[in-house]
């Protein structure tokens, strides 16, 4: 038997197995691309992985960039107020919330219904009052009428009272 001390290594190999290198010898009969072609499963795996995670950082990136997140934020914008010239309850909202409009959008519908009585109501008084002239129109007839035949009765008045003088 070999008789050796620890730090002491056997140079003659093994039968049936290829000596291993020394501390701090360089493997001469393979160099590394040799070493990864014998891994290429593994290579090719890890590879695909770092390509999939720096796709996957550049998509999160590219998604997340026009958002602002913060803990302690405000909004810092022009703020309109809209007032109502009517009264009216409110039918339908046809905008949602931070939606661009143009002037003249339509903003709400109002019910309508309490104007439209109005309306009738206004549109019957109208009739009304034409009513009221046409019937003020007939009176001012009847009563020329009147004075017409009152000054016919005068004029008789008067032929009578002439032929009574003479």
């Amino acid at each position: 038997m070999d008789q050796r001390t620890d730090n002491e290594r056997r140079q003659d190999p093994a039968p049936g197995r290829e000596s291993s290198p020394a501390i701090g010898e360089a493997h001469k009969s393979l160099a590394w691309i040799e070493r990864m072609r014998r891994r290429r499963r593994m290579v090719l795996v890890i590879t695909a992985l770092i390509i999939a995670g720096i796709v996957a950082v550049v998509v999160y990136w590219l998604n997340t960039s026009g958002y602002e997140s913060t803990d302690d934020a405000f909004i810092d914008a022009r703020t309109v107020s809209i007032s109502s010239q009517v009264n009216a309850a409110i039918v339908e909202v046809p905008v949602t919330d931070n939606q661009l409009v143009e002037p003249g959008t339509v903003l709400v519908r109002l019910d309508d219904r309490d104007y439209k009585a109005q309306l009738d109501q206004a549109t019957a008084q109208v009739d009304q009052g034409r009513a009221n002239i046409g019937n003020i129109d007939a009176q001012l007839t009847a009563q020329q009428a009147r004075i017409d035949q009152a000054e016919k009765q005068s004029a008789q008045a008067q032929a009578a009272l002439a032929f009574a003088q003479q």
